[in-house]
């Protein structure tokens, strides 16, 4: 691969390791314990607090959506007192479930100045609060809100409908001894799924028997499914050597599912189970892997210094085609990992597809909580816990902002994803949403001069193939700054192409650009369409090796740069250029997580480049090299000697086409170029040689010294 390589954590290893046995594992259930108030009653003033200056370098802005009084009232009420004993829960349909004792408070997030109604309902008995995701509000048949919960005791209460409380119907199931609720999962109408701490799975079923709503639950046995789909042989394998499962810590971490397929993913102790809701409402376990020996084994490779290390699971999300697994590896020092399991193909294998170590300084702790969520058309990941909301992007999951929530008795309650949205529910900000432009290129904000500090990947809109709707999906920013540009077509159009190579090519474009649309099973058909009908010997290093070209050198038309005539020839535009630079290397780095993606990358060979034969992933190499080159010379470099490189990208781009038109200055066309970039290295030869004959020796030693300087931060990029 040759993306720069990225050091593990940005923290240097700690002497003071922190160690701890699998007994201190907890559940991710971090939301339910107690959560310490401070400052008594002028906690009031700080209720309906606005964004303040805690927030000035984040990824979080109001969503805009005011609570209801009673709600305010009651979170004013709990916070003068010691302790905050509540919980809640943000739904994907919009509600909000508030746990306070035995009062479950239930209201739906609107953008109103109107009050909101906020429903009160009354709890069944427990020893403790209901947990978080055990509580569901669905709507059925496009009127009645019903609402389910049940207690960690196995006390369910079934509303057919929350507006009266009244209607409510009780039951009872028996757990196993230390064994208690963690999760309950809505399936379909009438029709729930409960997972215990220990792993243990109960449907439950509504049913009307003359007139009266009665509550049916079921104890699921899935071990006989899942053996006779495997073997004997593999009993051991899945289930160890008979050990049982720790009785005194939860091992329940998360679930997730598909809608449309029925499928379930379960995180459970070491283990990751996935599960087939079938169509009379009986499960399956198709497949069940120890996932911490496939953590562990992937860690290893890329730490082989790594002698003994502890894996911490902590939560997983799914997207349209993929499984995400977070756990916290503590090595020398606590590590963020990601694993990505592929789910998109029609096999049951459970398998990781990668492996990412979060370059993030994580402080050491004897109860790590965190979640996620993995947006699935953003190649986004949000990791929070009850301080702090950390984003990663990209295909390389850089860091791209945090924002903390551990000043003013400030606590984070709840999050989801509700109409697109990653809505978190805090004590002192009330709801908050990720901004749309949080997506970031991990761009240096302190070169900023303007309000688009939070530059996302609308940065690759600005190639010319028209990439707004992908960049939307990728990043959700508002491309409006661009809008109005006049559109410029330079040689983006294959023109110089034969009819099947414009063919091909064309289809390996669309497919690329399905995939930054998250359009995968479309990206596929027109790969699967490529290669049966299109490519013939090695016409795909030709195809990969020419988009990968057409993308770094392709013309920013959304730019106004390249459509209005600025009246300063000032070359001072570091900030519009710097970023499109990094706009292409990000695009860069997607085209070839996209062809690694549809097994392309493994077919490469070798491809007739600029005069020679060079393998095809060496050619891909020297376009990453170049982009990278541009940038330093652009930020790096351009403040050292301004003088010495405006002559050398003059002398470069002299003769170049693009500066037939009068809008168009020489370093947009030098930098605009990127696969000519090295075409500089001449130029600053001869600038040189004239200076040395023309000038005094004192202006050609500093010439000599700036060209010196110029080649020796050059000398890493090997083209």
């Amino acid at each position: 691969m040759f993306t720069p390589k990225r050091p593990s954590v940005l923290s240097t290893p700690s002497s003071a390791r922190v160690t701890r046995s699998q007994s201190l594992k907890t559940s991710n259930e971090f939301f339910n314990s107690t959560v310490s108030a401070s400052g008594g009653v002028a906690a009031h003033n700080r209720i309906s607090l606005t964004m303040t200056s805690i927030y000035n370098d984040t990824i979080l802005e109001s969503y805009k959506a005011p609570l209801p009084i009673k709600i305010k009232e009651l979170i004013f009420n709990l916070k003068s007192q010691d302790s905050l004993q509540m919980n809640a829960t943000i739904l994907s349909n919009g509600h909000i479930c508030l746990v306070n004792e035995r009062k479950l408070f239930i209201w739906k997030l609107k953008k109103t100045f109107k009050n909101i109604q906020c429903n009160e309902l009354s709890l069944p008995f427990s020893r403790s609060l209901i947990k978080q995701n055990c509580v569901s509000v669905e709507c059925h048949n496009n009127k009645d809100y019903v609402g389910l919960c049940v207690t960690v005791e196995g006390s369910i209460r079934y509303w057919p409908s929350i507006f009266n409380e009244y209607l409510c119907v009780d039951e009872k199931f028996d757990l196993q001894q230390n064994d208690e609720v963690v999760h309950l999962m809505y399936i379909s109408e009438n029709f729930y799924l409960i997972i215990t701490a220990n792993g243990n799975y109960y449907s439950v079923s509504l049913e009307n028997q003359e007139g009266k709503n009665i509550i049916v639950t079921k104890k699921i046995d899935l071990s006989s499914s899942l053996l006779s789909s495997v073997g004997r042989r593999m009993t051991s394998l899945i289930f160890g050597n008979g050990q049982s499962l720790n009785k005194n810590t939860q091992n329940f971490k998360s679930a997730a599912r598909y809608k449309s397929s029925g499928e379930i993913f379960v995180l459970v102790d070491k283990n990751l189970q996935k599960l087939k809701i079938n169509s009379d409402n009986t499960f399956t376990m198709l497949n069940q892997v120890n996932i911490e020996k496939l953590f562990h084994e992937e860690y290893i490779a890329q730490n082989v210094d790594s002698l003994r290390i502890s894996i911490f699971f902590q939560d997983c999300a799914i997207t349209k085609n993929s499984l995400y697994i977070l756990a916290v590896v503590e090595d020398e020092v606590p590590k963020f990992v990601i694993g990505e399991i592929d789910t998109s193909n029609r096999t049951n294998e459970l398998r990781i597809k990668t492996y990412h170590i979060l370059n993030y300084r994580l402080s050491p702790s004897d109860n790590y909580q965190y979640k996620f969520f993995a947006m699935d058309n953003r190649h986004a990941f949000y990791l929070y816990n009850q301080n702090s909301v950390i984003s990663f992007t990209g295909p390389t999951l850089e860091f791209t902002g945090e924002s903390k929530f551990n000043t003013l008795g400030d606590r984070i309650i709840a999050c989801n994803s509700c109409d697109n949205d990653l809505v978190f529910f805090s004590l002192n900000h009330e709801i908050l949403k990720v901004k749309d432009n949080s997506l970031r290129l991990s761009l240096d904000e302190e070169s900023f001069t303007t309000n688009r500090a939070d530059q996302s990947l609308s940065n690759v809109s600005n190639f010319h193939f028209d990439l707004n709707s992908s960049v939307q999906s990728l990043g959700g920013e508002d491309t409006s700054f661009y809008k109005g540009a006049h559109r410029q077509s330079l040689d983006f159009t294959f023109s110089n192409l034969n009819s099947k190579e414009q063919l091909a090519l064309t289809k390996l474009k669309e497919s690329f650009q399905c995939y930054l649309k998250k359009e995968e099973r479309e990206s596929q058909l027109l790969i699967d369409d490529l290669i049966q009908n299109d490519l013939v010997d090695k016409k795909l290093d030709f195809l990969v090796v020419e988009l990968s070209e057409r993308l770094i050198d392709d013309v920013p038309a959304h730019d106004p740069r390249w459509a209005e005539l600025t009246k300063s020839k000032s070359l001072n535009t570091n900030l519009i250029i710097s970023n499109q630079l990094k706009g292409k290397i990000k695009l860069h780095e997607y085209f070839v997580a996209f062809l690694k993606k549809f097994n392309l990358w493994d077919k490469l060979s070798f491809v007739s480049y600029n005069g020679r034969d060079v393998k095809s992933k060496l050619a891909l190499l020297e376009h990453a090299e170049k982009l990278q080159l541009a940038l330093v010379i652009r930020e790096q470099l351009y403040s050292k000697n301004q003088e010495l490189i405006n002559l050398a990208i003059e002398y470069t781009t002299k003769n170049r086409e693009d500066l037939n038109s009068k809008l168009i200055y020489p370093h947009d066309v030098f930098y605009r170029r990127v696969s000519k970039i090295d075409e500089i290295f001449n130029a600053l030869f001869a600038i040189e040689n004239d200076v040395i004959k023309n000038n005094s020796t004192e202006q050609a030693i500093n010439y000599l010294i700036d060209t010196t300087f110029f080649f020796a931060v050059s000398d890493s990029f090997n083209f």
